[in-house]
């Protein structure tokens, strides 16, 4: 690929730009960095919160983000876009979670809660409550609702046999790389966060280029000028990709930058 015009490279984070032990390699964050001296934007889409993603922005200097999968989105210290599941239906979600015995994650701006202190061990995550009360005892100030949950199912079909997310306004995002699928609110996604910030930053959403490697991904993997899925993504992700990159396990972002847009 030989351009003129700046790019906006979109990267997922799990599976995708970090290696299987949540780490960014040096050749990188080299590559990323070139990238930037080149005049592309950068910016990650995950579904991790902003308080788990704190060690990548500050390695890596993005010029934004798509968080919580879609329903929290950056750009330049700017928040462009925010979108929640309402107190009342968290609540009550969180009730029908407990009924059947689902260990979840709730996100909150800064701080979250769960039931099972296990995944934190996992994600490395801090500020996260693990006593269920009520919410008035959280110890977020200022915010007005759920962002996203975590549950956890050997198959996301169970989730949507026992209970009914529609009514709560959300909808389910299975995985296919882990037993942990997403709640979110109705018209949350990445793709949606990918836009608004084409949008804000007045970048059309052609001259993006996107990696993913989950079916969260596939949204902006079509949305997107070119995407590029993982070669250790699942069959029905690189079906909604244009193109393939080498597997996170061997710098496969950094790989498919160099060759493609930096032609190096």
């Amino acid at each position: 690929m030989t351009t003129t015009t700046p790019k906006l490279i979109v990267t997922d984070l799990d599976g995708t730009l970090l290696t299987p032990d949540s780490k960014i390699t040096a050749r990188t964050a080299s590559v990323i960095q070139k990238c930037r001296d080149a005049g592309h934007l950068f910016i990650f889409a995950t579904g991790r919160p902003p308080r788990s993603t704190v060690d990548f922005v500050k390695r890596l200097a993005p010029d934004g983000g798509v968080v919580n999968n879609g329903t929290y989105v950056y750009f330049r210290g700017n928040v462009i876009l925010e979108q929640t599941i309402t107190l009342d239906f968290a609540g009550e979600m969180i009730g029908e979670f407990l009924s059947h015995g689902l260990r979840f994650d709730a996100d909150f701006g800064a701080y979250g809660l769960t039931n099972h202190p296990g995944y934190l061990e996992w994600q490395g995550w801090g500020d996260t409550m693990t006593r269920f009360c009520d919410f008035a005892d959280c110890p977020a100030a200022g915010w007005r609702g759920v962002q996203k949950f975590a549950v956890e199912a050997d198959d996301y079909r169970l989730l949507e046999e026992i209970i009914s997310f529609e009514k709560y306004g959300c909808r389910l995002i299975p995985s296919y790389t882990n037993e942990w699928h997403m709640v979110m609110p109705e018209g949350a996604d990445k793709a949606r966060g990918v836009r608004a910030i084409c949008e804000y930053a007045k970048v059309d959403v052609a001259d993006a280029i996107c990696f993913g490697d989950d079916c969260n991904d596939i949204g902006m993997l079509r949305e997107c000028g070119l995407g590029v899925a993982m070669e250790n993504a699942g069959d029905i992700v690189k079906g909604a990709a244009r193109a393939v990159a080498p597997p996170n396990t061997e710098d496969g972002v950094a790989v498919w930058l160099e060759e493609n847009l930096l032609n190096i």
